[in-house]
């Protein structure tokens, strides 16, 4: 068995270029949107991933919280000129995200003693190309 490596290394919090690598739904009684944001930083891939409620009855206690999710969505879209359609299918979904390049800000969460990076709002489009992945 090899050795485990206990040091870590976090994007610092900040603003950075990244791209949705992939979306994936998971389906429970509030349904959550998971997007998985690639952001390059000096020389390094850091992949970071949000879980966002997007979906749920609207009797549901965690309604509410399912304007997170479709705010998203929003930020994301609207960051290149698009109106976000009233309903989506979810393989639909999946075609209006990944791929895209956007501006996104960051903030670290601790985490036992480690600070784990947190996105906090989609600033609008990507400022310049994200490079392809460097792993």
């Amino acid at each position: 068995m090899p050795d485990i490596d206990l040091t870590h290394k976090t994007l610092p919090e900040g603003k950075y270029d990244a791209c949705i690598e992939g979306i994936d739904l998971k389906l429970y009684s509030t349904v959550l949107l998971c997007i998985h944001y690639r952001v390059p930083y000096r020389g390094c891939d850091y992949h970071l991933w949000e879980e966002l409620p997007i979906d749920a009855p609207v009797s549901s206690p965690g309604y509410a919280r399912t304007a997170q999710g479709k705010s998203r969505i929003h930020e994301i879209l609207s960051s290149y000129g698009e109106q976000p359609p009233a309903s989506i299918k979810a393989p639909d979904l999946s075609d209006a995200l990944v791929g895209r390049e956007v501006h996104i800000s960051t903030r670290n969460k601790l985490t036992g003693t480690f600070p784990v990076p947190q996105v906090t709002g989609v600033l609008g489009k990507a400022r310049n190309s994200v490079p392809p992945s460097v792993e």
